[in-house]
């Protein structure tokens, strides 16, 4: 799941022009929400609305073009001059160089290469002067970057869009956190198996969480997290500092501050299911290897969540409104399916004997099924029953084969339509034109 999603952590949302996302009241950060203060959040406004803190959170989008767009043009302009843009661009034009007004870099996707390093695939748009006038080029600039140069990329390649291939890579969010498919996933976690503990695919006798995390150079340690009740774990990428008390000691003395090493994961005593550390540490392990770019994104020394920037947001006190949905509707597919991901693993754990507090696992609802055709085709027919089969006609994909794509688009076409598709609500940057609103088009 590491979607736009922290895997049993917090959603983030890609707004660039709100880089933040508004979190419902909660007093701990057992769910990766951030903490609210009483003191402050809650407290209605004079007209009836109410404080709540928000996470800022950084998206990759502006210090990306920040740091490497200046880079990016001086290259086009390299490549104009020296002669090389004439064997990219598919039609002959007679510009030397541009400037800003006659390019525009228009999407950007980032895909995952390891744990530290991401490819940037850049729509490139140039205006180029040709014969007949101005005519539009579109291309992919395909740039490398590593997240430990602080995003300062190199070029690669420049490509016209029609020749660029489909990549195979795992996608990344603005956030820099991988997206992943149910499928991806499970080949995910099989290849991290594989690449630290390669041994436990074959035994499951063997895996174990602790060894893990020793294998990826990773130090366990236990403590008692001052004022983190709800949280399990915390990794810490770089050396940095906690407090740490008990949670049940009466004693009036501070809590006192314990340094704590690079990669190190921090097992929280006080937390309540302390006793299923191997879980969390597995998914401290997971953050470690798919997270860390995030986390260094934020300029964040450990994945403690209440140590965010954070600032108050006047809200309305029972509604959404537009700019909350707006922020809201960039992870709502990444929440569902975060849950999905959550559920499916959870059930897994269970059906290796793993016990969830307040759950049990059971057999799910089937539908009734024939035990073999063969036999119930013979069984009617003996007993003198004909209305037992029904006809329906191909699929057109399959009729397509059976007859030949000659033969069908002779014969079948022109009963064949495309029909319209349902509204769906998308990102600017997904590449299907929009469509027009009944509102939109009756006022037009």
């Amino acid at each position: 799941m590491m979607e736009e999603f922290d895997y049993l952590g917090a959603p983030y949302a890609p707004i660039d022009e709100h880089p933040e996302y508004s979190q419902p009241i909660e007093q701990d950060c057992s769910n990766g929400v951030i903490p609210q203060d009483a003191t402050v959040i809650g407290t209605p406004t004079e007209d009836g609305k109410r404080r709540i803190l928000v996470s800022e959170v950084t998206t990759i989008n502006k210090p990306f073009f920040d740091r490497n767009k200046a880079m990016m043009t001086r290259y086009i302009n390299t490549q104009l001059q020296n002669g090389n843009m004439r064997r990219i661009v598919p039609f002959p034009f007679t510009t030397k160089r541009i400037n800003w007004l006659q390019r525009d870099y228009k999407y950007v996707s980032f895909w995952k290469v390891d744990r530290t390093h991401f490819i940037a695939d850049v729509e490139v748009h140039l205006n180029l002067d040709t014969k007949e006038g101005v005519k539009e080029w579109v291309g992919i600039m395909v740039l490398f970057g590593d997240i430990e140069k602080n995003c300062v990329c190199t070029i690669e390649d420049l490509v016209d869009k029609a020749d660029f291939e489909k990549r195979e890579l795992v996608a990344l969010s603005c956030f820099l956190i991988p997206i992943y498919s149910n499928k991806q996933m499970d080949k995910e976690m099989e290849r991290l198996w594989r690449r630290y503990h390669p041994e436990a695919l074959t035994d499951p006798s063997v895996r174990s969480a602790y060894e893990l995390a020793k294998r990826m150079g990773l130090t366990i340690i236990r403590l008692p997290v001052y004022n983190h009740n709800a949280t399990p774990s915390i990794l810490f990428f770089v050396e940095d500092t906690i407090l740490v008390k008990e949670a049940k000691s009466n004693s009036k003395e501070e809590p006192q501050e314990v340094r704590v090493p690079a990669n190190t994961i921090v097992v929280n005593t006080n937390h309540r299911f302390s006793d299923y550390s191997e879980y969390y540490i597995y998914h401290e392990c997971v953050h470690y290897e798919e997270h860390y770019m995030f986390f260094k994104l934020q300029e964040m020394h450990t994945n403690d969540i209440m140590r965010m920037k954070t600032k108050v947001q006047i809200v309305e006190a029972d509604l959404l409104t537009d700019e909350e949905i707006a922020d809201i509707l960039p992870v709502a597919q990444d929440l569902a399916k975060w849950v999905e991901d959550l559920l499916a693993y959870a059930t897994a754990q269970a059906e290796k004997g793993k016990t969830w507090p307040g759950y049990k696992l059971v057999a799910s609802v089937t539908k009734r099924k024939y035990t073999n055709d063969a036999d119930v085709i013979r069984a009617c027919t003996e007993a003198g029953f004909t209305n037992i089969y029904k006809t329906t006609l191909l699929g057109i994909s399959d009729l397509e084969k059976a007859i030949g794509k000659k033969a069908f688009k002779d014969v079948v076409s022109p009963y064949v339509f495309k029909p319209e598709g349902k509204p769906e609500l998308v990102p600017l940057s997904d590449r299907r034109k929009p469509i027009s609103s009944a509102e939109a088009d009756f006022a037009e």
